[in-house]
């Protein structure tokens, strides 16, 4: 039997790179994660609060940052103004709020209220 080899070829480098300093199939650099905290959470400022817990699985960086947002924002659909909150809703704002960053303070809770029929 005749084993084979095969040769994998480094990809060109860019202006001032090395060779052999990018890993094979190593993605870009996150220079997103690399932004300090507050600026992150200023752009999460602008997401929906599922949105911002979702941000978990970008990146390890990111995984426990949600929880110290400074500002949460929870949309609720009513379908009338007698109905409690869906139960799905509740349960999410209840581990919400439970698995937050104790110390880190909520600046901004806006609770807006999605009323179908408007």
């Amino acid at each position: 039997m005749r084993q084979t080899t095969t040769h994998r070829s480094e990809p060109h480098c860019r202006a001032g790179e090395k060779s052999g300093s990018r890993r094979r199939g190593a993605a870009a650099v996150d220079r997103l994660s690399a932004l300090p905290d507050a600026l992150l959470h200023h752009i999460m400022s602008s997401l929906k609060a599922w949105e911002v817990v979702r941000t978990c699985v970008l990146a390890r960086r990111w995984r426990h940052l949600w929880a110290s947002a400074p500002c949460v924002d929870l949309p609720v659909l009513y379908s009338g103004r007698d109905d409690d909150p869906p139960e799905e809703f509740r349960d999410f704002v209840h581990h919400l709020f439970l698995l937050r960053n104790v110390p880190a303070a909520v600046d901004m809770l806006l609770l807006d209220e999605l009323n179908p029929a408007a």
